[in-house]
């Protein structure tokens, strides 16, 4: 008998749980989260500053790789 669930077994469980706890506040719709919703930017300008962070760290590592 094993000693318990091996390490990528422990992660999907763990990835698993969260997706359906995040799936159980979306149905709810709490007022804490809806009211935290509302202050979030639109999705284009989170994606606009996920672009521009990956651009500026690939700068930089260019620039130290061709120093």
């Amino acid at each position: 008998m094993t000693p318990g669930p091996c390490n990528l077994c422990q992660r999907i469980r763990i990835f698993v749980g969260s997706g359906l706890g995040l799936i159980v506040l979306i149905y709810l719709q709490p007022q804490g989260a809806v009211a935290l919703a509302r202050l979030m930017p639109d999705p284009f300008w989170i994606g606009a500053g996920l672009t521009g962070a990956g651009v500026l760290v690939f700068a930089v590592r260019l620039y130290r790789a061709f120093r």
